[in-house]
């Protein structure tokens, strides 16, 4: 059964600032692709979400192609929850406060 996924206020404010970013240094054509990745991965999440790794309580971990991006989420009974868009170079350990 395919899930709706929704993103959290949190982590369309992770993908406006990544896509910011990539547009002012790479163009609309690589913002553009960025945009594109999330969406698929996205995608793909609602096609089987259990089939992602649990990172901490409830949170699952979807990595985005291309990019150096994961995707955090939880699965409702209903639908699934993006709550962040962390990019993987930066301190690996940062999301957590989000969730503690």
């Amino acid at each position: 059964m395919r899930r709706s996924a929704f993103l959290a206020e949190h982590a369309q404010l992770d993908i406006d600032e990544a896509e910011s970013w990539y547009r002012a240094r790479g163009g609309p054509h690589l913002s553009r692709r960025f945009v594109e990745a999330i969406s698929a991965a996205i995608a793909r999440i609602g096609e089987f979400p259990e089939g992602y790794p649990l990172v901490h309580g409830r949170l699952r971990q979807a990595r985005v192609p291309r990019f150096p991006y994961m995707l955090l989420f939880v699965v409702e009974s209903n639908s699934i929850v993006v709550q962040r868009c962390i990019h993987l170079r930066r301190d690996p350990e940062r999301w957590r406060a989000h969730f503690d």
